[in-house]
């Protein structure tokens, strides 16, 4: 059996009520299968990975029908669970319940800027509401985050966000982004005859599962499936396999042979140096209080 990172990005769900400019539904929404992962299909899941990070791709996991049994589930099986969340579509007693859920899990909200004004990026987002759904989960003991992209708008206010922080015993997250608030790329310039490193190679990547059924190298291939059909093809489904039995196949080992030697537009996009040297130097700035 091949190495393979014991972490896993999960678009559980096809669902999101929030209309996010930089965000991949945007652009390639026709791409999004209206499928769900089933109790079954996250089981096998868990038999892999340690580390499950419910991210936010192209969806909100909070969505997810079964959303809090895949909490209880890792849990009960001492597995690492990460929440990327943004939304703010639930009510207060459903928070309360996912939190309860799980108590090790840790949850990321995405709210960017002040509360009052995360809204102008995350497009029909309640930010007030969703902060103070951040504070109940730090009341009770859980491990939060406050993730702020920088944009335009909410530069200003990065000192007054970190004093709410502060007073609130809140780890606060700084991110620069590629795009302005419009979702126009204002911070990358591809070169696509730089050198390809691509970062699915490494055994220490997160391998991504998206909504359709696929585990995937990773989470850009998900809107580039014209290009990569081969890993989309339906005998590789997870409802139909293993995850070892997906990433050990002739399929998945063709794929990475010829990203090696003539690799995908999207990788070279996504993994050139060019890109790669950019994506470091737009460092995350940590603000723990």
């Amino acid at each position: 059996m091949e190495n393979c990172s014991k972490e896993i990005n999960l678009d559980i769900t096809y669902k999101c009520t929030l209309q996010c400019a930089g965000c991949n539904r945007q652009d390639h929404d026709y791409t999004i299968v209206k499928n769900e992962i089933t109790v079954e299909e996250f089981q096998k899941v868990l038999d892999k990975f340690d580390k499950i990070m419910f991210c936010g791709g192209q969806s909100d996991p909070i969505f997810h029908t079964n959303f809090i049994t895949f909490l209880k589930m890792c849990f009960d099986q001492n597995k690492k669970a990460v929440v990327h969340t943004a939304a703010s579509h639930k009510k207060k007693e459903w928070y309360n319940q996912a939190f309860d859920a799980n108590p090790k899990a840790e949850w990321k909200f995405g709210i960017d800027g002040l509360p009052e004004d995360s809204h102008k990026y995350r497009k029909n987002q309640d930010g007030k509401y969703l902060f103070e759904r951040m504070l109940d989960a730090h009341k009770k003991g859980l491990d939060v985050e406050w993730q702020y992209i920088i944009f335009d708008y909410n530069e200003d206010t990065q000192l007054d966000a970190y004093k709410l922080a502060v007073d609130n015993g809140i780890r606060l997250q700084l991110l620069e982004s590629n795009t302005d608030v419009n979702g126009n790329n204002i911070k990358l310039e591809y070169d696509y005859s730089s050198q390809v490193k691509p970062r699915c190679l490494n055994e220490t990547t997160p391998k991504y599962y998206e909504a359709g059924g696929n585990i995937l190298p990773c989470c850009w291939l998900d809107s580039h499936k014209d290009e990569v059909k081969e890993l989309f093809d339906d005998s590789l489904k997870l409802n139909k396999n293993t995850v070892d039995e997906i990433i050990n196949s002739d399929i998945w080992k063709k794929f990475n042979d010829k990203i090696k030697s003539d690799p995908y537009e999207i990788c070279r996009k996504r993994c050139g140096i060019n890109h790669n040297q950019q994506d470091a130097k737009m460092k995350r700035t940590f603000l723990n209080v």
